[in-house]
């Protein structure tokens, strides 16, 4: 099998070639190696698919309490009108580490009675004035108290997650890509 992954600027192609009985993967080129890499544009990181988890109903006794875009997670609960799993959505809390710390983080991304959509990796658009995203291009977001922001909670006894990056756009947004890490850890 060979697989075309970049290009130099010599006129050779650079392919990796592997094949179910070697070990090794190796790269096929002579000589010197440049490579480049294009800009991606709007359209390009639109296109990408967001790794999304549509639930059959709102998970939540008060759905008045989330909007399209808040930072959630999945929390568990003894009240049987958010679902029949024993969990509800709750916005992600740094000052309560069973309101996100220990589990997956999502952005909502929208609801109604019979479904809600959540996006565990991919790319959301926030409006400028939005403050629930503290918004610099280029720099790593943080989960901070319950917004996201370039800057990590430093208060004692929060916990810090890294949730993804601040992504520059034409688009006059606040263009996050969310990846949430799994892990975190808890200021002192």
């Amino acid at each position: 099998m060979s697989i075309t992954v970049f290009y130099s600027n010599a006129s050779q192609s650079v392919q990796i070639n592997v094949s179910s009985s070697e070990s090794v993967i190796g790269i096929a080129s002579s000589g010197l190696l440049f490579l480049g890499l294009d800009t991606i544009n709007d359209v390009h990181l639109t296109d990408n698919k967001n790794s999304e988890l549509v639930l059959p109903s709102l998970y939540t006794q008060n759905p008045e309490a989330l909007s399209s875009g808040d930072l959630v997670c999945l929390q568990t609960s003894s009240n049987s009108l958010a679902s029949n799993y024993g969990v509800e959505l709750s916005v992600v809390d740094t000052s309560n580490a069973s309101l996100g710390a220990t589990q997956a983080l999502f952005l909502l991304k929208s609801y109604t009675e019979g479904e809600t959509v959540l996006i565990s990796k991919g790319v959301y658009d926030y409006d400028l004035s939005d403050s629930r995203v503290n918004w610099l291009a280029g720099l790593t977001l943080y989960a901070s108290n319950s917004i996201m922001s370039v800057t990590p909670s430093s208060l004692s006894g929060h916990w810090v997650k890294s949730l993804g990056y601040c992504v520059p756009n034409t688009n006059s947004k606040k263009r996050v890509w969310f990846n949430p890490d799994s892990t975190y850890i808890q200021r002192t």
